[in-house]
């Protein structure tokens, strides 16, 4: 689990660095501002969005040619897959962990600063004086050396010249009308969860630039340009953190210059269909995923289509704490009734949250609750009339029609069920006939510890060439 949302979390990154480098390289000079808003906003949910989608690729080989392709290489397809894993002691230090616990503290103290600075700003509304009201927005006197606005208020600096607070109060109220302070709660916000991406700050950064570039062109629009300007100079500035909309940044020479640029033609509105091979070509890197067509699956040679069918692995990941079999396959004592009792399966012991694998290719036919009994299980059909069941689940991944491949993560240990503490139990069936899961299991062995009063015979997974 923690492995897969720190795989997201990359993934997402290299999404924003493969967005706002398309923007540095060949819009950020264009004058074209309300698409380059659009194409720094857009990045930010398209981030999110696009390391989650899956789609499935049918090729449109022939059937006879794809066959012939697959018995050509069918001697490298049956080379078993090793699961190249460690049985961890109980507490052993883990760099998946470790990893994690750095990402949530910075989350957390990005988190603690983003909600002080709104609270901060949003105080200002009682800390500080009203003095007017234009076009709905309040005007505030402040001791702060810089205007800015934030959403429908506006703040002034007591020291402002009189003569300067209406052009500066026009700028604030176009900051407003662009409903920038939005743009800017949105980075600020998304900015806590990709605390560690250098290429998110750039953006906010860009983003603050074109909001400047924005309401610059539209207030030398509307008045003499020097003159507007000249103020830039005498008011520019800043001490306020937080997602506000400042009248001046340490940006000023290059806002002067965006002022004085030639407007970009329309025919460099051409450069803004970069997103579509860009957007391509990372969908095409984390979203699709390349599926043999039924038919093709149908006239396989049997061995490739059995070898990877037919339960062979460990089921449960022996890499995030210790993993013991608790119960084995046969009569036993009953743990709730003392009773004797046939056991259809193989008990897993390891703690809550646990990965659990599929342990052959196949297709999933039931994923239910069955709270009296195993709990959250979900049984997957293989090949040769194979069945394998994994229960006591705290959650599983999978639902029924899936097609699951060896290895892949269905769900997580748990104690959902009739059970006494957090388990998998494990089954293997064939022809709906019950079978030692640990004549199955070919990546691990098995040395007989010390005889557990609470469980029985306890059974700890070895990796094989292990002593």
């Amino acid at each position: 689990m923690l492995a897969e949302f720190l795989t997201y979390l990359l993934k997402a990154a290299l999404v924003q660095f493969a967005l706002v480098g398309c923007y540095w390289l060949f819009l950020r000079n264009q004058t074209h501002f309300k698409f380059n808003r659009a194409w720094l906003i857009m990045t930010m949910p398209l981030a999110l969005v696009i390391p989650t989608l899956r789609f499935a690729v049918v090729p449109l080989q022939p059937v006879e040619g794809a066959v012939h392709a697959l018995y050509t290489r069918s001697t490298e397809m049956l080379v078993p897959i090793r699961v190249e894993q460690a049985v961890e002691a109980p507490g052993g230090f883990s760099w998946l962990k470790l990893i994690g616990l750095v990402y949530l503290c910075g989350v957390l103290i990005m988190l603690v600063r983003f909600l002080i600075n709104l609270f901060r700003i949003t105080n200002f509304t009682r800390l500080y004086e009203q003095i007017t009201s234009v076009q709905g927005s309040r005007v505030f006197r402040t001791s702060l050396s810089q205007p800015f606005s934030f959403f429908s208020n506006i703040f002034l600096p007591a020291a402002l010249a009189e003569s300067e607070q209406e052009m500066v109060k026009a700028h604030e109220l176009q900051h407003i009308r662009f409903r920038h302070s939005w743009d800017r709660m949105l980075v600020d916000f998304i900015l806590v969860l990709f605390w560690f991406n250098p290429f998110m700050y750039l953006l906010r950064k860009l983003l603050i630039e074109v909001h400047e570039f924005q309401v610059d062109a539209v207030m030398a629009q509307q008045g003499a340009k020097a003159s507007y300007q000249l103020a830039l100079l005498r008011v520019a500035g800043g001490d306020v953190a937080g997602p506000v909309s400042f009248f001046g940044f340490s940006i000023l020479k290059k806002r002067i210059h965006m002022m004085n640029r030639n407007q970009s033609s329309k025919y460099s509105l051409l450069r803004y269909a970069t997103a579509v091979p860009v957007v391509a070509l990372l969908l095409t890197l984390f979203s699709f995923e390349m599926r043999l067509p039924q038919r093709v699956e149908q006239f396989m040679p049997t061995a490739l289509q059995t070898e990877e069918g037919i339960p062979s692995i460990f089921p449960v990941s022996t890499t995030q704490g210790r993993v013991r079999v608790s119960s084995t396959f046969g009569y036993r004592k009953d743990p709730f009734n003392g009773g004797k009792k046939f056991h259809k399966g193989m008990d897993i012991a390891a703690i809550i949250g646990t990965s659990v694998f599929a342990t052959a290719d196949g297709t999933v036919i039931s994923a239910k609750h069955q709270p009296k009994g195993y709990g959250k299980n979900v049984i997957i059909q293989h090949a040769d009339g194979y069945k394998t069941r994994y229960a006591q689940l705290d959650s599983y991944k999978v639902k029924v029609g899936d097609r699951v491949k060896k290895h892949q993560v269905i769900g997580e240990v748990g104690s959902s069920g009739r059970s006494t503490a957090p388990h998998l139990h494990y089954e293997v069936s064939k022809d709906d006939k019950p079978l030692d899961p640990k004549e199955f299991i070919q990546d691990y062995k098995f040395e007989k510890d010390d005889p557990v009063k609470s469980f029985g015979a306890v059974w700890q997974p070895q990796k094989e060439g292990d002593c």
